[in-house]
């Protein structure tokens, strides 16, 4: 609910998700988007994403859901930037690999995907085994 919560405050015309796995939180996220917003999801595992992509149509948002599959965030951003014209998200939901965060946020960030008030929510930020700093 707090992610849903949040996709409702920032109203985002774009979001973009790292980490789709089985679609559970695209789906969560594209039912609250406001009218002709769209989200960006990006999955590493090909199998994966195909279960995602599978779940998000029968939920009926695959029309406002774009699933990039098969390659790790960092390999995938250029593309993002190239479907976004050059433009940035509203919104960045984080749930891929937790080693990949900062860098791929700096990486978000000299790509220019990110705007002064891009909303950047981390799940799993703290973890057994997480490094401090």
């Amino acid at each position: 609910q707090i992610l849903e919560r949040l996709v409702k405050q920032v109203q985002p015309k774009v979001v973009l998700e790292l980490g789709s796995f089985l679609g559970y939180s695209a789906i969560r996220i594209a039912r609250t988007l406001p009218p002709g917003a769209k989200l960006i999801t990006i999955e590493a595992k090909k199998e994966n994403a195909a279960v995602a992509t599978q779940a998000i149509a029968r939920a009926g948002y695959a029309d406002r859901v774009q699933v990039l599959d098969g390659r790790l965030a960092a390999d995938a951003l250029p593309e993002v930037s190239r479907l976004l014209k050059g433009g940035s998200v509203d919104m960045i939901y984080l749930d891929h690999f937790k080693d990949c965060y900062l860098p791929d946020l700096k990486q978000m960030e000299a790509q220019g995907l990110l705007h002064a008030n891009t909303m950047v929510v981390a799940d799993n930020v703290v973890y057994p085994g997480a490094q401090s700093s």
